[in-house]
């Protein structure tokens, strides 16, 4: 433990929502996996746009959008509310599920700590205070969140680990 956002990630986050800022500046400290911010976290509508068509991204709903619109809109005016946590292997940033649980867990407890609602992208049907706290429930809960998701004849089920937003996708 002991882990800090660097310089470099802190400033991919200068259009977020201070407060899911401040649940990541926390769970940095909790966390027994260090994590970072690969690009900036906040973007434009035709940036949003523009990754749809390149299939990186899945929404133009997305929370990373400063000021998005419609049910569900949680930041700040000016702000996105979303944010990677992307896993750093002490020599890059690596996207593995058993690094993204503790990290997960870390941010669970920060939002709990903070009291700050936030959705995880392994589970986008539940608010992270509803399931377990421990880096293996939340590993449980991603795989019911996907067994749900088949049993209702998703197929094609999205999960984004590293990915935090505030409150619940609507």
């Amino acid at each position: 433990m002991g882990f800090m956002l660097s310089e470099r990630s802190l400033s991919f986050v200068t259009r977020v929502d201070p407060r899911l800022v401040a649940v990541a500046r926390r769970a940095i400290t909790l966390s027994d996996q260090d994590f970072g911010f690969t690009e900036p976290q906040s973007r434009t509508v035709a940036e949003e746009a523009a990754l749809v068509e390149r299939g990186v991204s899945h929404t133009l709903r997305s929370h990373h959008i400063i000021d998005c619109e419609g049910p569900g809109r949680w930041a700040a005016p000016g702000c996105s509310g979303a944010i990677d946590c992307v896993p750093w292997d002490g020599r890059a940033f690596v996207w593995e599920w058993p690094r993204i649980y503790p990290i997960a867990a870390a941010m669970r407890a920060a939002s709990d700590a903070l009291a700050t609602p936030i959705t995880w992208g392994g589970v986008w049907d539940r608010l992270m205070s509803e399931y377990g706290a421990s880096a293996s429930d939340i590993a449980a809960a991603e795989q019911a969140y996907a067994a749900r998701q088949r049993a209702v004849g998703d197929h094609r089920v999205l999960l984004d680990g590293p990915h935090f937003e505030l409150g619940r996708n609507n």
